[in-house]
Protein backbone atom coordinates (compact mmCIF):
# COMPACT_ATOMS: atom_id res chain seq x y z
CA UNK A 1 0.00 0.00 0.00
CA UNK A 2 1.34 3.82 -0.49
CA UNK A 3 0.26 5.99 2.24
CA UNK A 4 -0.23 9.63 1.09
CA UNK A 5 -0.99 12.73 3.75
CA UNK A 6 -1.37 16.12 2.92
CA UNK A 7 0.41 18.73 5.45
CA UNK A 8 -3.01 19.30 7.26
CA UNK A 9 -3.08 15.87 8.08
CA UNK A 10 -6.05 15.29 5.38
CA UNK A 11 -5.39 11.75 4.12
CA UNK A 12 -5.83 10.58 0.41
CA UNK A 13 -6.86 7.40 -0.75
CA UNK A 14 -4.77 4.37 -0.64
CA UNK A 15 -3.00 2.80 -3.34
CA UNK A 16 -2.28 -0.54 -3.77
CA UNK A 17 0.71 -2.40 -4.88
CA UNK A 18 0.64 -6.26 -6.02
CA UNK A 19 4.19 -7.21 -5.66
CA UNK A 20 4.99 -10.95 -6.59
CA UNK A 21 7.25 -13.81 -5.35
CA UNK A 22 8.10 -17.38 -7.15
CA UNK A 23 7.49 -18.75 -3.91
CA UNK A 24 3.68 -17.13 -3.01
CA UNK A 25 1.14 -19.78 -3.23
CA UNK A 26 -1.16 -19.49 -6.01
CA UNK A 27 -4.29 -18.60 -3.62
CA UNK A 28 -2.39 -15.70 -2.11
CA UNK A 29 -2.89 -13.84 -5.76
CA UNK A 30 1.26 -13.07 -5.60
CA UNK A 31 2.73 -16.10 -7.51
CA UNK A 32 3.57 -15.14 -11.00
CA UNK A 33 2.51 -17.04 -14.07
CA UNK A 34 4.36 -19.96 -14.94
CA UNK A 35 8.02 -18.79 -17.26
CA UNK A 36 7.28 -15.25 -16.18
CA UNK A 37 9.33 -12.96 -14.04
CA UNK A 38 7.74 -11.26 -10.40
CA UNK A 39 6.33 -8.44 -10.47
CA UNK A 40 8.65 -5.82 -8.16
CA UNK A 41 7.11 -3.34 -5.68
CA UNK A 42 7.29 0.20 -6.03
CA UNK A 43 8.77 0.79 -9.63
CA UNK A 44 8.95 3.66 -12.14
CA UNK A 45 5.65 2.46 -13.69
CA UNK A 46 4.09 2.23 -10.41
CA UNK A 47 5.23 5.69 -9.60
CA UNK A 48 3.83 6.63 -12.66
CA UNK A 49 0.65 5.51 -12.06
CA UNK A 50 0.65 7.07 -8.06
CA UNK A 51 1.71 10.38 -10.33
CA UNK A 52 -1.92 10.30 -12.69
CA UNK A 53 -3.99 9.52 -9.00
CA UNK A 54 -2.26 11.77 -6.67
CA UNK A 55 -2.85 14.48 -9.90
CA UNK A 56 -6.88 14.09 -9.11
CA UNK A 57 -6.46 15.56 -5.66
CA UNK A 58 -4.10 18.44 -6.69
CA UNK A 59 -6.49 21.98 -7.47
CA UNK A 60 -3.06 24.28 -6.83
CA UNK A 61 0.42 24.24 -6.88
CA UNK A 62 1.52 21.70 -4.39
CA UNK A 63 4.94 20.68 -2.81
CA UNK A 64 5.22 16.56 -2.95
CA UNK A 65 7.89 15.56 -0.15
CA UNK A 66 9.56 11.88 -0.69
CA UNK A 67 12.21 9.93 0.50
CA UNK A 68 15.00 8.65 -1.45
CA UNK A 69 13.60 5.41 -2.60
CA UNK A 70 14.59 5.04 -6.20
CA UNK A 71 11.26 4.89 -7.84
CA UNK A 72 10.78 8.18 -6.25
CA UNK A 73 14.05 9.46 -7.90
CA UNK A 74 13.97 8.11 -11.63
CA UNK A 75 13.87 10.46 -14.31
CA UNK A 76 10.57 9.05 -15.72
CA UNK A 77 9.17 9.95 -12.21
CA UNK A 78 10.51 13.65 -12.38
CA UNK A 79 9.29 13.93 -15.66
CA UNK A 80 5.65 12.60 -15.61
CA UNK A 81 5.63 15.31 -12.61
CA UNK A 82 6.70 18.29 -14.32
CA UNK A 83 4.38 17.44 -17.41
CA UNK A 84 1.47 18.78 -15.35
CA UNK A 85 0.54 22.31 -15.71
CA UNK A 86 -2.41 24.80 -15.02
CA UNK A 87 -3.83 27.19 -17.27
CA UNK A 88 -1.05 29.49 -17.69
CA UNK A 89 1.49 27.33 -17.90
CA UNK A 90 2.10 27.15 -13.64
CA UNK A 91 3.58 23.64 -12.73
CA UNK A 92 1.23 21.82 -10.76
CA UNK A 93 3.92 19.96 -8.31
CA UNK A 94 7.29 20.09 -7.31
CA UNK A 95 9.08 17.03 -5.87
CA UNK A 96 11.44 17.38 -3.07
CA UNK A 97 13.26 14.43 -1.77
CA UNK A 98 13.78 14.53 2.23
CA UNK A 99 18.10 14.84 2.99
CA UNK A 100 19.74 11.02 2.89
CA UNK A 101 18.72 9.05 5.83
CA UNK A 102 16.55 11.64 7.19
CA UNK A 103 13.00 10.77 6.98
CA UNK A 104 12.26 8.97 10.10
CA UNK A 105 12.72 12.01 11.91
CA UNK A 106 10.98 14.67 9.22
CA UNK A 107 8.36 12.17 7.25
CA UNK A 108 5.13 12.04 9.43
CA UNK A 109 4.28 8.75 7.98
CA UNK A 110 8.16 7.72 9.04
CA UNK A 111 7.58 9.19 12.63
CA UNK A 112 4.48 7.63 13.24
CA UNK A 113 2.15 7.04 10.83
CA UNK A 114 2.94 3.93 9.13
CA UNK A 115 3.47 2.36 12.27
CA UNK A 116 0.07 3.17 13.54
CA UNK A 117 -1.78 1.76 10.26
CA UNK A 118 0.60 -1.54 10.65
CA UNK A 119 -0.63 -1.66 14.08
CA UNK A 120 -4.28 -1.56 13.01
CA UNK A 121 -3.26 -3.50 9.79
CA UNK A 122 -1.98 -6.65 11.02
CA UNK A 123 -5.15 -7.50 13.37
CA UNK A 124 -6.58 -7.83 10.41
CA UNK A 125 -7.19 -11.76 7.93
CA UNK A 126 -4.97 -11.05 5.56
CA UNK A 127 -5.05 -14.41 3.68
CA UNK A 128 -5.20 -13.40 0.31
CA UNK A 129 -5.06 -10.17 -1.67
CA UNK A 130 -8.95 -9.18 -1.28
CA UNK A 131 -8.92 -9.66 1.90
CA UNK A 132 -5.24 -7.68 2.18
CA UNK A 133 -6.67 -4.65 0.59
CA UNK A 134 -9.88 -4.56 3.08
CA UNK A 135 -7.37 -4.79 6.02
CA UNK A 136 -5.34 -1.88 4.68
CA UNK A 137 -8.79 0.15 3.96
CA UNK A 138 -10.12 -0.64 7.41
CA UNK A 139 -6.53 0.09 9.25
CA UNK A 140 -6.31 3.49 7.31
CA UNK A 141 -9.61 4.79 8.55
CA UNK A 142 -8.59 3.73 12.07
CA UNK A 143 -5.75 6.37 11.25
CA UNK A 144 -7.15 9.74 12.54
CA UNK A 145 -6.66 12.94 10.67
CA UNK A 146 -5.84 14.57 14.52
CA UNK A 147 -3.57 11.79 14.75
CA UNK A 148 -1.95 12.32 11.60
CA UNK A 149 -1.39 16.44 12.49
CA UNK A 150 0.23 15.35 15.64
CA UNK A 151 2.58 13.35 13.80
CA UNK A 152 3.34 16.49 11.34
CA UNK A 153 3.73 18.71 14.40
CA UNK A 154 6.14 16.38 15.94
CA UNK A 155 8.61 16.45 12.87
CA UNK A 156 8.75 20.26 12.97
CA UNK A 157 6.33 21.21 9.80
CA UNK A 158 3.89 23.25 11.78
CA UNK A 159 4.34 23.99 15.19
CA UNK A 160 5.05 26.90 17.65
CA UNK A 161 8.28 25.25 18.86
CA UNK A 162 11.23 26.67 17.98
CA UNK A 163 14.12 25.65 15.32
CA UNK A 164 16.69 25.09 18.57
CA UNK A 165 14.29 23.01 20.07
CA UNK A 166 13.62 20.71 17.13
CA UNK A 167 17.05 20.40 16.55
CA UNK A 168 17.93 19.59 20.00
CA UNK A 169 15.27 16.64 19.63
CA UNK A 170 16.61 15.05 16.60
CA UNK A 171 20.13 14.72 17.67
CA UNK A 172 18.92 12.98 20.76
CA UNK A 173 17.71 10.17 18.17
CA UNK A 174 20.40 10.20 16.43
CA UNK A 175 24.35 11.07 16.78
CA UNK A 176 26.41 10.82 13.85
CA UNK A 177 24.22 8.49 12.44
CA UNK A 178 23.41 5.91 15.12
CA UNK A 179 20.71 6.33 18.10
CA UNK A 180 21.88 8.25 21.29
CA UNK A 181 20.87 5.04 23.21
CA UNK A 182 23.47 3.48 21.58
CA UNK A 183 26.39 5.97 22.42
CA UNK A 184 28.22 3.72 25.18
CA UNK A 185 28.86 1.35 22.47
CA UNK A 186 29.78 3.54 19.39
CA UNK A 187 33.83 3.23 20.07
CA UNK A 188 33.28 -0.50 20.10
CA UNK A 189 31.75 -0.17 16.42
CA UNK A 190 33.68 2.39 14.88
CA UNK A 191 36.57 -0.49 15.91
CA UNK A 192 34.89 -3.25 14.93
CA UNK A 193 33.48 -1.86 11.67
CA UNK A 194 37.49 -1.20 10.76
CA UNK A 195 38.86 -4.12 11.76
CA UNK A 196 41.13 -3.45 14.29
CA UNK A 197 39.54 -5.03 17.32
CA UNK A 198 42.05 -8.86 17.22
CA UNK A 199 38.86 -11.51 18.18
CA UNK A 200 40.07 -14.46 19.92
CA UNK A 201 39.96 -17.84 18.20
CA UNK A 202 40.73 -16.00 14.03
CA UNK A 203 44.28 -17.43 14.33
CA UNK A 204 43.26 -21.01 14.22
CA UNK A 205 44.74 -23.18 12.15
CA UNK A 206 41.49 -23.53 9.52
CA UNK A 207 43.52 -23.09 6.42
CA UNK A 208 40.84 -19.98 5.82
CA UNK A 209 42.73 -16.83 4.89
CA UNK A 210 42.40 -14.26 7.48
CA UNK A 211 40.64 -10.85 6.46
CA UNK A 212 39.97 -7.30 8.47
CA UNK A 213 36.37 -7.56 10.00
CA UNK A 214 34.09 -5.68 8.03
CA UNK A 215 30.33 -4.87 7.80
CA UNK A 216 27.65 -4.36 5.14
CA UNK A 217 25.48 -1.69 4.97
CA UNK A 218 22.69 -3.48 7.24
CA UNK A 219 24.00 -5.92 9.05
CA UNK A 220 23.78 -7.56 13.33
CA UNK A 221 25.70 -5.90 15.87
CA UNK A 222 25.36 -7.09 19.62
CA UNK A 223 21.99 -8.30 18.95
CA UNK A 224 20.06 -5.77 16.80
CA UNK A 225 19.86 -5.43 13.25
CA UNK A 226 21.64 -2.13 11.89
CA UNK A 227 21.34 0.44 9.39
CA UNK A 228 22.58 3.30 8.77
CA UNK A 229 20.84 5.75 11.04
CA UNK A 230 19.43 2.89 13.59
CA UNK A 231 18.60 -0.09 14.83
CA UNK A 232 15.66 -2.81 14.68
CA UNK A 233 15.43 -5.37 17.05
CA UNK A 234 15.18 -8.76 15.53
Amino acid sequence: MVLTVRMDGVDLPLQYLTSQLVTASAASGRKPEAGKKPRKGMTSEEMKAYCEKFMKYVTEPSLLLLDRASAHTAKLVQQEFASYTFPGGRRAVTIKHFPPKSAFLLSPLDKGGIGEFKGYFYKYDRKTLPLKKLAAVKAWKMVSNENLRSYIRDCGWFSKESLESIRSRFLKEVHHGIPEKFREIIDFYDGWRSGSFKVRGLSCPRKVPLEPAGQLEESFLDGCYWIEYGTSKQ
